[in-house]
């Protein structure tokens, strides 16, 4: 049987490296729930390990601790962050930005550079630029091996070009965040046809003339057709 023991001396518990940063939209509704039922902080005790990390309800201890009630809590032998991540996932789920920043506070080289990327290329989104870094040109980049902590950068140099060439070409097209557009994009640049200059003096005249599209292959159609437009037949490059 669990024991469940309480205290007020809330310096007596810390949180454990990798685990995700806190929500302050998140405590604050805690809290307000918490401060109109206290019952509700003893009925689900925050669960912590031998060193007193916090292990489960980190925003229930902080919710806590503002409202300077006790903390209640169970004490489990031999759990870490995996067990962590694992609760997690059966509540909240974890992002991937979650699992960069846990990884990269763990001392991960591989998930910093997928943190120093996004914070300077956000507009891609994450996903996007770990599918570019992990050298994975096709599928989801959400994998079972980046959440285990498995991830490792194959192929930073193409993705410096691709996000570097994409924020070039959202000068004259400003849907160039879209995903189907960024997917696309990467194709056509792998196929080692594409020629950067050559797009941008196209998009500069005829930027205006893309068509909607709703699919990757439809962003490719529009891409190679403004790439290849007033092109005589003989220069004109097909992508795909």
């Amino acid at each position: 049987m669990l024991k469940i023991q309480s205290t007020d001396n809330y310096s007596a518990f810390s949180r454990i490296d990798g685990n995700r940063n806190l929500k302050t939209g998140h405590i604050s509704k805690l809290q307000q729930s918490i401060s109109a039922d206290p019952y509700l902080a003893e009925i689900n005790p925050i669960l912590v390990n031998d060193k007193m990390e916090i292990i489960d309800g980190q925003h229930r201890f902080e919710a806590i601790k503002r409202l300077q009630l006790p903390v209640h809590y169970i004490k489990l032998a031999d759990v870490d962050l995996s067990h962590v991540q694992k609760l997690n996932a059966n509540t909240r789920v974890w992002s991937n930005l979650d699992y960069a920043r846990s990884y990269t506070e763990l001392g991960n080289a591989n998930y910093a550079k997928v943190l120093t990327y996004h914070q300077n290329y956000k507009m891609f989104g994450i996903d996007y630029v770990i599918s570019l870094l992990g050298g994975q040109y096709t599928g989801s980049a959400v994998t079972q091996s980046f959440k285990d902590g498995k991830f490792i950068v194959k192929d930073e140099k193409n993705t410096k070009t691709i996000l570097n060439y994409l924020v070039d070409i959202g000068e004259f097209f400003p849907d160039y965040k879209l995903t189907t557009f960024c997917r696309a994009f990467r194709k056509i640049y792998r196929t080692g046809k594409y020629n950067h200059k050559r797009f941008l003096m196209k998009l500069k005249k005829h930027a205006d003339k893309i068509r909607p599209f709703h699919t990757v292959e439809d962003a490719q159609r529009e891409i190679e057709r403004i790439y290849n437009m007033n092109v005589a037949e003989t220069q004109r490059v097909r992508f795909f």
